[in-house]
């Protein structure tokens, strides 16, 4: 589904000069080294950014945005962003920036008109989520928190909305209250199950869904309507160890 082929409320949503696509990503100068680099002493602090780069290019390509795209080809873009979001984090969190035990969350956007815009927050760090992860582990590891997860009764329809990560997030914000949730809930306490018209699950109003299945992990797949984030797409392509269903 091409720019060129929404409806007129996608439309509408696409003309506001508010909406931007968007990825997120851990910043850390103490993060561990991507175990696919042979060079174990390189280390980026900007947690699987060619992954996100990757994502936002979908998104552009997608939404028919000719400038963010041309951006976003440029040679060693990785690099020159890599950069530009140091030294944000110097100007934001001075010496903090380049403290190894701390954390944080970048965010970057773009807009139809490009310009790569960064913004950056405090994130603890949670040692129960590990980076690059070669495994999901076992569903009787009573070491993993739960939390409630509440599955929407109506369908959210599939869309270049649900696919991407954007500012346009009524999909979500209508499941999340469908259950009886409101914006004082915090993601970190539940998530809600969401499901398309054939009633596939597609994912989580925040997360992505995994489910154990016949000795296996499986995630539903891109022709459900789920969103293609990142961490999903390092389960699928880097670990092996998660296929797609449905």
């Amino acid at each position: 589904m091409a720019a060129s082929h929404l409806d007129s409320a996608s439309e509408a949503i696409l003309s506001d000069p508010n909406f931007e696509i968007i990825t997120t990503l851990a910043y850390s100068t103490g993060l561990p080294t991507d175990p696919r680099n042979k060079d174990t002493t390189a280390r980026s602090a900007c947690y699987l950014l060619q992954f996100g780069i990757d994502r936002l290019h979908a998104a552009a390509t997608d939404f028919s945005w000719p400038r963010v795209l041309q951006e976003l080809e440029q040679e060693n873009q990785a690099q020159t962003v890599a950069k530009k979001i140091e030294s944000h984090m110097i100007s934001a969190f001075s010496d903090a920036a380049s403290d190894p035990g701390r954390r944080f969350i970048v965010r970057l956007a773009f807009k139809k008109e490009g310009g790569l815009h960064i913004m950056a927050g405090p994130r603890p760090a949670n040692q129960s989520i590990p980076m690059y992860p070669t495994s999901l582990g076992s569903t009787r590891d009573e070491t993993i928190s739960a939390i409630p997860v509440y599955v929407d009764y109506l369908p959210t329809s599939p869309s270049l909305f649900t696919k991407h990560k954007t500012t346009h997030r009524k999909p979500y914000s209508t499941a999340w209250a469908r259950v009886g949730l409101d914006e004082t809930t915090s993601p970190a306490e539940c998530d809600v199950l969401l499901h398309n018209h054939e009633g596939q699950v597609t994912g989580a109003v925040f997360r992505t869904a995994y489910f154990w299945r016949e000795g296996a992990w499986v995630t539903p797949g891109s022709e459900s309507g789920c969103k293609l984030g990142v961490s999903r797409r390092w389960a699928l392509d880097v670990t092996g160890w998660v296929r797609t269903e449905w």
